[in-house]
């Protein structure tokens, strides 16, 4: 570096700790530091040399007092025989985040059909009992009990279901001792109500209560459980009672002697002809109930 006068040195050095106040970097602020130190062993070599200057008057010029540090940052000054400061480490660097991608979402997700799983085989119910109430009851019921096979069934009675219909119920028992049991019966003798009808399931006994349909003239009295004759046709729709006595009168022809088919025949032949001159045949048929 050129030498220069102790008065310039002084200057120089006045204007690099102003500059360093101000610096906030932190390698900006070391390089500072560094060329402050250089400039002040320059003007101690000056000052124990005690020659002046060319130029000079002989005297040394006194040194400038450096101006205060920022208060944010204070660096005290270093003795002229110290060394350089190290470097101030490095900052670390900051974390980048990735992008987060947004998928944008369907407005209706589509509808996964549930997979249908085998067909749960069953076992009929070998056994059971029924009874009703006594006439006059009010309201009346009928009772299907099932006794046999269902050992333990109460601890499993979440798993026994009834169905109910105007003329039918369907009991399932999913997994008894290893076995699925069913009772279904369709065509009761007479229509029941469903929403009153319930099956009741004790520790080793299910009970089936239903309740009867209340007719014109109070509660029938049930003579068998399900009809002999079913009460619809094919097609689900109710038969004609004209037509299941017809077809009753049928079963009787065919099967009976030749004196009973004589007497269902002339019986038949004159209901006809009341049906076709406007009448209902029916009375006719009634009248043969003696001599069946």
């Amino acid at each position: 570096m050129v030498s220069a006068s102790a008065e310039e040195l002084a200057l120089d050095i006045a204007d690099v700790e102003a500059l360093l106040a101000k610096a906030e970097r932190p390698k900006v602020r070391t390089i500072i530091t560094d060329y402050l130190h250089q400039l002040r062993a320059e003007q101690a070599t000056l000052r124990s040399g005690g020659a002046a200057m060319p130029g000079s008057t002989g005297a040394i010029a006194a040194p400038v007092p450096a101006p205060k540090a920022s208060t944010a940052s204070p660096v005290p000054a270093a003795p002229a025989s110290a060394a350089p400061a190290a470097a101030a480490p490095a900052p670390a660097p900051v974390p980048v985040r990735a992008p987060v991608l947004e998928v944008p979402m369907p407005a209706k997700l589509p509808t996964v059909k549930p997979e249908v799983g085998p067909s749960i085989e069953y076992t009929s119910v070998a056994s059971f009992g029924w009874d009703q109430d006594s006439y006059g009851t009010d309201p009346n019921y009928i009772y299907v009990y099932v006794t046999s096979g269902v050992d333990g069934v109460g601890a499993i009675k979440d798993r026994v279901t009834c169905d109910f219909g105007k003329d039918s119920f369907d009991l399932k028992v999913n997994g008894l001792n290893g076995k699925n049991l069913r009772l279904l019966k369709r065509g009761l003798e007479k229509d029941i109500v469903a929403a009153e009808s319930k099956c009741i399931v004790k520790k080793n006994q299910i009970k089936i209560k239903m309740l009867k349909k209340k007719g014109q003239y109070g509660y029938e009295s049930w003579t068998e459980l399900t009809a002999k004759r079913s009460k619809t046709d094919e097609d689900g729709k109710e038969k004609d009672p004209s037509s299941s006595l017809m077809d009753m009168m049928k079963d009787l022809y065919d099967n009976g002697d030749d004196s009973m088919r004589k007497t269902l025949g002339e019986a038949m032949m004159k209901s006809r002809q009341k049906q076709e001159m406007g009448g209902s045949g029916l009375d006719d048929l009634d009248s043969m109930g003696p001599n069946l």
